[in-house]
């Protein structure tokens, strides 16, 4: 399939006349006060001075809520066999929640290469607005709960898991990313933009207020040095449809429009800035939906081919944020390199009647031995 057509943008045209707004924000933040890699400003310009020809199109896959025996053979599949252009397995972002979720499938996909990060503890136990309100106390208590059950639990180590989104996607503003922060996360994907899509944003760090549409308040006023924030940029069904998640558009009738749907929404991001293009779904998309899984593979086995197109974590994204480097150099790259993962796992059954979250759970934890009682929220060691 030959779409890989160039186009060369001329940035500031491009922001003058898509994104005016842009401009006259990012007069707080300039290359003066936000020097690159430590600090991004929020723009659409390519990191490290490169033309967008010269760097890697990242793509990110992302799954929302647990990791069970109903999911995890769609994961599995999506990995396959699927290699990077250094030769490297492709690695999927997983933002995880604690109920219901089997620690041993965690640990497997963490050792694939995948990322493990926060959604919540309590998940859909709550709801939209609760999220909406919740105290800085609230947030501390849910994000560092939840990374300590997915280190005891999943037996991977505290210090990989470094980044979030918000249950629901509706994050919490200051009260949010205050204590993310505290708790060593490194970036939050919560916030989506449907005015800067074309071209798209690149992530950017929080030192200076964002002026990006804020579609889903409240927003960050504050400034938190060194923390990225990775926009959602909408994909585009038509004029009047916009998903961040793509679950939330109305989904393709077929394998073909699936596919046509994701290279439309891909080729925005490639044939302009190449800023990464995300793929962001809730972990049963695909359930009952087999067109919707085969739609989804096809195209990532095409734009594969390609040779320019790297799939990887928003992590390793953001590690390649930190310190960019051209397309030519990417296969001694060492950040992205398929070192060997060791973290072993013994499954291990844990019953538990009539548990906080209602009714009783079985657990399966790669610990040796049960928690005496089911972790959960302000008790993730399950004392």
């Amino acid at each position: 399939m030959a779409l890989k057509t160039l186009i060369l943008v001329l940035f500031p045209i491009a922001l003058v006349t898509a994104a005016p707004q842009l401009l006259q924000a990012a007069e707080e933040c300039d290359s003066t006060s936000c020097v690159e890699p430590e600090c991004r400003c929020w723009d659409a310009g390519s990191p490290g001075g490169y033309q967008p020809f010269e760097l890697p199109q990242m793509v990110f896959l992302t799954f929302d809520e647990a990791i069970t025996v109903s999911n995890i053979l769609d994961y599995d599949y999506i990995l396959g066999e699927r290699i990077n252009p250094n030769g490297c397995p492709i690695g999927m972002t997983y933002f995880l929640t604690h109920d219901y979720s089997d620690y041993r499938y965690v640990n497997y996909l963490y050792k694939k290469g995948c990322e493990i990060a926060l959604h919540s503890l309590r998940g859909t136990d709550t709801d939209a607005d609760y999220w909406k309100a919740a105290s800085s106390e609230t947030w501390h208590n849910e994000m560092e709960g939840l990374k300590t059950i997915i280190s005891n639990n999943a037996n991977i180590p505290i210090g990989s898991i470094v980044g979030s989104r918000a249950p629901f996607v509706q994050p919490g503003g200051d009260a949010m990313i205050q204590p993310l922060k505290e708790i060593g996360s490194v970036y939050d994907a919560s916030y989506h933009t449907r005015l800067y899509t074309d071209p798209p944003l690149w992530p950017f760090t929080r030192d200076f207020e964002a002026g990006v549409d804020c579609q889903n308040p409240p927003c960050p006023t504050g400034r938190y040095p060194g923390f990225w924030s990775v926009p959602m940029v909408n994909l585009e069904l038509n004029e009047t449809h916009f998903c961040s998640m793509v679950d939330q558009c109305p989904s393709q009738p077929t394998r073909q429009e699936q596919y046509d749907f994701l290279m439309k929404n891909f080729l925005r991001h490639y044939e302009t800035n190449r800023a990464p293009f995300g793929i962001y779904a809730h972990s049963a998309w695909f359930q009952d939906a087999t067109h919707l899984l085969d739609g989804y593979t096809d195209f990532l086995d095409e734009i594969l081919k390609w040779g320019d197109v790297y799939i990887v974590t928003i992590q390793k994204g953001i590690e390649w944020m930190k310190n960019p480097t051209s397309l030519q150099n990417m296969a001694t790259f060492t950040p992205w390199s398929c070192d060997s993962i060791f973290a072993p796992c013994r499954a291990n059954e844990c019953s538990y009647l009539d548990v906080p979250p209602g009714g009783d759970r079985t657990m399966v934890t790669c610990s040796s031995s049960c928690p005496n009682s089911y972790p959960w929220y302000m008790n993730p060691l399950g004392e």
